[in-house]
């Protein structure tokens, strides 16, 4: 930490300004503040001794720093006083270290964001599916541990689906309601959708298994349109 510290001070950019430290660097909209208890990135871009940990304990080979996209700038403001201080080479093909940034699952109500625990999140994910299920009339035919296993499976999914649909650096509205949709984009329609089809082939595993040794012959347009179609799946 001290030996961090006593290069940053020693930079030729570098000087003491209202009890914290600034790092001028070649460019007016990458200057970098730094506390006066911490050395650069230490404090609010990365964890304490974790970029000396990475290079001189580790060995690192790549470092990524991960968070969401409204810290991206600080990152770059961090990575950039890290040069000059000579933590880092400025041949990013020694040792690169970037930022990957994610964006954020926001709620209805944009004024009054609330942290929530994940762990609450599964748990309303899961119940909400179960509810679904017995809509559906499932509880009847199912015992309690099909159930439970089908909801966790379907409300997991569904939010899992939810995140990854959509663009890695674009925020979006959490909502539990079109998340577990059982028609459009989401994960209960491809699912519920891929249960009918697994219950079809097997109502009808005879027939698909006469088809298969058979030759299929597609003679009608719309029968040769709609296996080009099919033929697509397997792209």
């Amino acid at each position: 930490m001290y030996t961090e510290r006593s290069r940053v001070r020693s930079l030729p950019l570098a000087r003491l300004e209202e009890a914290s430290l600034l790092v001028i660097g070649d460019k007016s909209s990458y200057d970098t503040c730094i506390r006066d208890t911490l050395i650069l990135m230490m404090e609010k871009c990365l964890p304490r001794g974790t970029l000396w940990h990475a290079l001189e304990v580790e060995k690192a080979d790549w470092i990524l720093h991960v968070s969401d996209e409204g810290k991206r700038v600080s990152i770059e403001q961090c990575i950039i006083g890290a040069r000059l201080a000579e933590l880092i080479g400025k041949d990013l093909s020694e040792c690169p270290l970037s930022h990957v940034g994610f964006g954020l699952a926001q709620g209805d109500d944009f004024k009054h964001p609330e942290v929530v625990n994940f762990v609450n999140v599964l748990e309303e994910a899961k119940s909400r599916c179960k509810a679904l299920l017995a809509r559906k009339g499932m509880a009847d035919a199912w015992t309690d541990e099909e159930i439970e296993h089908a909801a966790e499976a379907l409300g997991i999914g569904a939010l899992k689906y939810a995140d990854l649909k959509n663009n890695r650096l674009a925020n979006y509205t959490f909502d539990f309601d079109q998340m577990l949709n059982k028609e459009g984009n989401t994960a209960v329609y491809i699912q519920f959708t891929h249960a009918r089809i697994c219950s079809i082939m097997r109502d009808f595993s005879e027939e698909i298994k006469r088809l298969k040794a058979e030759e299929l012959v597609l003679k009608d347009d719309d029968e040769r349109e709609l296996g080009l179609h099919l033929l697509r799946f397997t792209e």
